[in-house]
């Protein structure tokens, strides 16, 4: 049934629909009432702080404030399960940081899974808010050694955990090339015990400035690593050094990628991070790692020191050896002295006993040559004397001569040749009237 009243020149129109606009209205509930029972529903169930389990996912931080974006996510971490913003006031953090001995902006991180005490606040403008009022060292510290363990897996996985340990570290070390902040009390230490070393040892320090606190330690350390690598040949180790700290904020070198750029580097790494029993990744993966930057200097002087022993050493040795090998060639040259005078002497007696005896020998082969010589000569004699045309004159024989020369061949004889004839006493001349050949 449809109802109609008019206003025209002061009647007045109305429809059902704008009876069902009022009858909603009055079903309706405003949002200041909505939000009112909303946190008296917060207030209710949520009387007192509570402790609570949350990732965070942003952190920020404004004239000391630090505001968070906590997240809740599934095992796979991909989905979002639950979000909610929360607030850690200045005078809250001052606490904290206090109680840390550091400040907590170390472990508010995204990333980071923390136990907080929140109070659930609802606020009609503003909405849910959760305030931040303590937060769970004990849980945070178990996060990061969950974190490092992780990580620690990882570099060991792809062979980066002793990768730095086998640059071959040089025998002197002089251009040291130190990444620090310029401000740290570390630094000031590191060169004060290097410039006042009592051996007058001289270095070259070269420092490559980075934060050592805060958000920007990732990417300056790592960009002062980097650096330092262009230039290795004009270096011959790096230092990572900063001062004391608490145990929180050696988180900030609990990580991945200051690991593995420290292990990729061509040179040596020695860190002195500045804690007494706990070990950061970046010492983990370090060429060496010692607790303090005064620790470090001090291993770099007994490097030295080190150097020189074994140089002194060297040199004992060689002075020593030389010795040794001089006292022995003076020992042979003596011994060498003595016996080629002893041999020497037994050598010209020897020689002597030689010559004697080659004298005797040629004194007696001599006197048996002499003896044959006149042996053959007495025989030769005696043929002589056999052959001699006296004797054999003297036995009846004679010698014919013609023209001077003794005849031998009748042939050459004419008739009426004149011919002389010697005997032992005298000579004959004959004339040749007839001869046979």
């Amino acid at each position: 049934m449809r109802l109609w009243f008019r206003v025209h020149s002061g009647q007045i129109r109305y429809s059902h629909w704008w009876l069902a606009y009022l009858r909603l209205m009055e079903d309706a509930i405003r949002l200041s009432r909505l939000m009112d029972q909303l946190k008296r529903v917060v207030s209710l169930n949520f009387p007192s702080s509570c402790w609570m389990l949350a990732e965070i996912a942003q952190s920020g931080q404004n004239r000391g404030h630090v505001y968070l974006q906590l997240v809740e996510k599934d095992e796979e971490g991909e989905q979002l399960l639950a979000q909610a913003s929360a607030v850690l006031w200045a005078n809250r953090k001052s606490a904290i940081d206090q109680r840390l001995g550091s400040d907590c902006l170390a472990i508010l991180q995204p990333g980071h899974s923390l136990r907080l005490l929140v109070k659930v606040d609802f606020h009609s403008v503003y909405g849910l808010k959760l305030v931040v009022e303590d937060v769970d060292l004990q849980f945070i510290l178990g996060q990061m050694a969950l974190r490092r363990r992780q990580m620690v897996d990882d570099l060991k996985s792809k062979g980066l955990l002793d990768l730095n340990r086998q640059q071959p570290m040089p025998a002197v070390l002089q251009r040291i090339a130190v990444i620090t902040s310029p401000q740290a009390a570390g630094w000031q230490d590191f060169r004060q015990q290097l410039d006042n070393n009592p051996a007058g040892y001289r270095f070259q320090l070269t420092l490559f400035p980075a934060a050592m606190q805060g958000e920007a330690v990732e990417t300056e350390v790592c960009r002062a690593l980097e650096g330092i690598a262009v230039r290795a040949h004009d270096f011959d180790v790096a230092v990572l050094i900063r001062g004391g700290g608490s145990k929180t904020d050696l988180a900030w070198f609990d990580n991945q990628r200051i690991g593995e750029t420290i292990a990729m580097m061509p040179l040596p790494v020695l860190t002195g991070i500045g804690h007494d029993v706990d070990e950061t990744i970046a010492d983990l993966v370090a060429w060496h790692s010692l607790k303090t930057p005064t620790a470090v200097a001090v291993w770099i002087l007994e490097h030295q020191v080190a150097f020189e022993s074994t140089l002194l050493d060297l040199a004992r040795q060689i002075r020593e050896a030389a010795r040794h090998r001089l006292s022995e060639a003076s020992f042979r040259i003596h011994e060498m002295t003595l016996r080629l005078h002893h041999n020497g002497r037994q050598r010209v007696e020897k020689e002597k006993w030689k010559m004697a005896q080659i004298k005797e020998q040629l004194v007696q082969g001599i006197q048996v040559r002499l003896t044959r010589a006149g042996d053959r000569l007495d025989h030769a004699e005696s043929l002589i004397r056999q052959m001699d045309p006296a004797q054999q004159f003297a036995r009846g024989y004679s010698m014919t001569l013609f023209q001077g020369r003794p005849l031998t061949d009748a042939s050459v004889l004419a008739q009426g040749a004149l011919l002389e004839t010697v005997v032992a006493k005298g000579r004959i001349t004959s004339r040749v009237e007839h001869y046979e050949t």
